[in-house]
């Protein structure tokens, strides 16, 4: 990796510390605005940087840094209630920064296939933090659904729209600057 794709990374997995902590406790799972980190290291970064970002973030939360929501971390964290969250955030960068570069897309000019990306990485982060949700806690699938998915819909679709109002331009600045290469 060259000196300004660790810069990058590094920035990135930063902001995703400082987002965790804008959190809301509500039970089981906090409302975080870590999650935008996801989509815009996934579209900033592409599918090879920005999930070694997010990896990055929970290799740090897992060895004890108090990266996580509410300032905690350690290894009790991934195998706890909120743990398949932060697995799927890993799957939901690489599938967003994947669908550009394998769809020939320009992110500058596809709003609309950020959004849907972003819905598909959404998808993913809820499935895996669902399944993880319902094993640890030994909950229904329906009571799984309330507590892992249900409060957290409107938030996280805004989340996604206000992370596409803000991605092309960060881009565009980054790629004018030349410290992004354009896909």
């Amino acid at each position: 990796m060259k000196t300004k794709e660790l810069t990058l990374v590094a920035m990135m997995t930063s902001l995703t510390v400082i987002l965790a902590q804008l959190s809301i406790p509500i039970g089981s799972v906090p409302i975080t605005f870590a999650i935008l980190s996801v989509y815009l290291n996934g579209a900033l970064l592409g599918r090879k940087l920005g999930t070694i970002s997010i990896i990055l973030y929970i290799l740090l939360g897992a060895i004890g840094l108090p990266v996580f929501a509410n300032f905690s971390g350690g290894i009790h964290v991934l195998f706890g209630p909120t743990g398949g969250y932060l697995f799927g955030w890993i799957i939901a960068t690489f599938v967003i920064g994947a669908g550009f570069k394998f769809g020939k897309s320009n992110l500058n000019t596809d709003y609309f296939l950020f959004i849907v990306l972003s819905f598909v990485g959404l998808v993913v982060i809820y499935l895996l933090g669902v399944i993880q949700l319902k094993y640890v806690l030994d909950l229904t699938w329906a009571k799984a659904y309330a507590a892992g998915i249900a409060p957290f819909i409107l938030l996280d679709v805004l989340k996604i729209i206000f992370a596409g109002i803000i991605v092309i331009p960060v881009r565009s600045a980054l790629i004018k600057s030349k410290l992004l290469l354009q896909n």
